[in-house]
């Protein structure tokens, strides 16, 4: 347990650290799961009212699935296929 949670602990550090060297690196993390969240909420939010459907609201599913895994942006190379197409320093530095 303890192991556990100085995993967890050390992750954390460094997804905050992350977040203080790029903090435009985090917009992308949370924008897009809102917008699908939005989205996907007027779309199905209802269907917990159809008759025969047994379940909680759409919404207590729907966040914990939308809650993205991200790459630290310390991670991005050059080799990455949208490295040229969103202009990522990292594709214009070499050569």
């Amino acid at each position: 347990m303890r192991q556990s949670i100085r995993v967890i602990w050390a992750l954390t550090r460094r997804a905050l650290n992350e977040i203080l060297r790029v903090p435009g690196a985090a917009i992308p993390g949370v924008l897009a799961p809102t917008i699908f969240f939005i989205g996907l909420s007027g779309a199905f939010g209802k269907a917990a009212q159809l008759p025969g459907f047994h379940g909680d609201d759409f919404r207590t599913f729907i966040i914990p699935v939308s809650i993205p895994v991200r790459r630290p942006a310390s991670t991005w190379r050059a080799t990455s296929s949208t490295a040229g197409s969103t202009g990522c320093w990292c594709a214009r530095r070499r050569g």
